[in-house]
């Protein structure tokens, strides 16, 4: 009787922890007697792996906050390490997050244990060299964007494009209005959503220049609400908190981000993944990333992307508003919303960019095929293994 596989799951942020729930709970569907550990959050546990550290409260960004958070970082590390040799899962599925995941998977194939990445790190336009270090130790990379696929092979990487599993959610999604209207939204009025990010950072950053540029939003169109969704309630204190001296009211829903999507008339959104999920929900947007004026010094030295913006990659242009600041702009905020509101053809056209980007990003079941692709890697493990006479 074979042995049932065991595969470890590395997420390091909250993204993570929801790819990689839809990945175990696709592996149990797959094979129910798959044994699953790894490092994420509650949303993987939830799912059924047996997360050993959450992560998902340490999400950082820049040099700086790595650096606050080493001690840490090397204690889970070396830890996890040693949990590995232990357990010889028979393979490891790192979940973006490079700066951890890259050095565990240097690791694990020192152990002969494959390795199948899930979710690209932006190489492509961070450090566009560190895609030597992926063909160093990644044996497979299964990546959620089209265009990835070409970038790596020419690298040597093996890549394969499963689709995004954003798709997965939003697949005939109806919105809810019962939580919006228990947050003071009923129908009647246009919302904007207000999405500042899902890191702590982020939204001290981005939530005060957004809510100033809703103020200038409110002046014009006064008939306007605005609201946020934050996925922790901690996220929601903050922002409740910051909102406290608002010059608007800001209606703040824990979690139900797609029902706040759906139902909105357009979004200033945080650079991010949720631009991608207001593409396939066909939301008009406009994108910020604020940081201090020496990581935008930095940004301009080290990235390589035309745009900031998910969407305008896949678009190839400009084809939605996007933002990189360091200082306070809310007029051009308000000035590049203003036009999405109104039913012209900035409106127009932006919808239609966003349903053709839509469609670049696959059909529903992005979770299920990476996962026969991590099952079919662990099972050659595991055949090999035991070929030679150990599990």
């Amino acid at each position: 009787m074979k042995r049932p596989l065991r595969i470890f799951v590395s997420a390091g942020e909250e993204s993570g922890d929801r790819h990689g729930a839809k990945i175990v709970r696709a592996l149990s569907a797959l094979d129910p007697s798959a044994e699953i550990r790894g490092l994420g959050g509650p949303r993987m546990a939830e799912a059924g792996c047996d997360v050993a550290h959450d992560f998902t409260d340490m999400a950082v960004m820049w040099f700086v906050d790595v650096f606050k958070n080493l001690r840490i970082f090397v204690r889970v590390f070396e830890r996890t390490v040693r949990d590995l040799g232990r357990w010889r899962p028979h393979v490891v599925v790192p979940i973006d997050y490079p700066g951890f995941n890259l050095r565990l998977a240097d690791r694990a194939g020192g152990m002969d244990i494959p390795v199948v990445y899930y979710v690209s790190p932006q190489f492509w336009a961070w450090w566009r060299g560190r895609v030597a270090r992926i063909a160093e130790v990644v044996d497979r990379m299964m990546v959620i964007f089209p265009f990835e696929v070409p970038f790596y092979r020419a690298a040597g990487v093996e890549a394969t494009f499963v689709g995004h599993p954003v798709c997965e959610d939003l697949h005939g999604f109806r919105p809810d209005p019962r939580p919006l209207e228990a947050a003071g939204l009923p129908p009647g009025h246009d919302v904007v959503a207000l999405l500042p990010g899902s890191r702590r950072s982020e939204v001290k950053r981005n939530l005060p220049l957004m809510l100033e540029a809703a103020r200038r939003l409110a002046g014009e169109r006064p008939g306007l609400r605005f609201a946020g969704s934050f996925s922790r309630p901690r996220l929601a204190d903050l922002a409740a908190r910051i909102a406290e001296d608002a010059p608007v009211p800001f209606h703040i829903l824990e979690g139900r981000i797609h029902d706040l999507m759906a139902r909105s008339r357009a979004a200033l959104v945080c650079a991010g993944s949720a631009t991608v999920e207001l593409a396939c929900l066909g939301v008009p947007m406009v994108v910020l990333y604020r940081v201090s004026a020496p990581a935008l010094g930095l940004y301009a030295l080290l990235n390589r992307a035309p745009h900031i913006a998910m969407v305008n990659l896949l678009a190839g242009r400009r084809a939605v508003p996007e933002f990189l600041a360091w200082r306070p702009i809310p007029g051009p905020l308000a000035e590049a919303l203003l036009p999405l509101l109104d039913e012209g053809p900035a409106r127009r056209e932006q919808i239609r960019i966003l349903d053709r980007i839509r469609k670049q990003l696959g059909a529903p079941g992005a979770s299920t095929e990476a996962a026969r692709i991590v099952l079919e890697t662990a099972r050659a493990c595991r055949d090999r293994r035991e070929a030679a006479g150990f599990a």
